[in-house]
C-alpha cells in the first residue's frame, strides 16, 4: 500500500512517479475519472515531496 485516503488524494502525479516509476494520465469516461500509467518518468525526475 503506497496511500491512505480517497483516490484523489492518493493517485497523485507524486506517488505514482515514487512508487512506480510512472506518470499518470487521468480522463473521464461516463462521468468517472479513469486513471492509467502514461509512460516511464527517469528514477529521482519525480521532483520534491
Amino acid at each position: 500500500m503506497i496511500g491512505d485516503g480517497t483516490p484523489d488524494e492518493v493517485l497523485t502525479d507524486a506517488a505514482a512517479a515514487s512508487a512506480y516509476g510512472v506518470s499518470l494520465a487521468r480522463t473521464a469516461v461516463e462521468g468517472e475519472m479513469l486513471v492509467a500509467p502514461w509512460r516511464r518518468i527517469a528514477r529521482g525526475a519525480e521532483g520534491g515531496g
